[in-house]
């Protein structure tokens, strides 16, 4: 169960980084100055009230998916928006801990909403990220990394 928690932190993560992205063929990347203010302003994050009440949601939902997820082997990237994670849940309500689709729906929603807030209080962070190479990026998460190391043994 923890593994698939901290897929889903990570995808959900990453899944709102690449939203931010801008579409383009190569990335130039950041400069020295840019990559040292994007790793302190990623710390600062991972540890702000609305990054916590994000990762919360996500966990919530996490745990209340993961014998669907387990059991139908589910991708991930097929929980990628609201409709389509909405519509797979009232499919299989039975393999989930949901009592019922509006209660899916209201997680759903504030799992998002957290998401959104989380953002809107980073926004340069979320632009220095659109810019970062992938090399980068990992190092920017590096903190995140370290944390589920440490949390979970891997």
């Amino acid at each position: 169960m923890k593994k698939i928690i901290v897929i889903l932190s990570l995808f959900v993560f990453t899944n709102s980084i690449c939203q931010t992205i801008n579409e383009r063929s190569t990335k130039i990347g950041l400069t020295n100055d840019e990559l040292t203010d994007a790793c302190k302003a990623y710390e600062k994050m991972i540890k702000s009230e609305t990054y916590l009440e994000s990762e919360k949601k996500v966990r919530e939902f996490a745990e209340k998916i993961e014998n669907l997820i387990i059991t139908q082997k589910i991708p991930f990237d097929s929980i990628n928006n609201r409709e389509a994670t909405l519509k797979l849940i009232k499919n299989n309500l039975e393999k989930t801990k949901f009592k019922t689709v509006a209660e899916a729906e209201k997680c759903i929603n504030e799992m998002i909403s957290s998401t959104e807030r989380r953002k809107k209080e980073n926004e340069n962070l979320y632009l220095l990220l659109s810019k970062s190479t992938p090399e980068q990026i990992m190092k920017i998460h590096k903190p995140f990394y370290d944390k589920t190391k440490a949390e979970y043994g891997y």
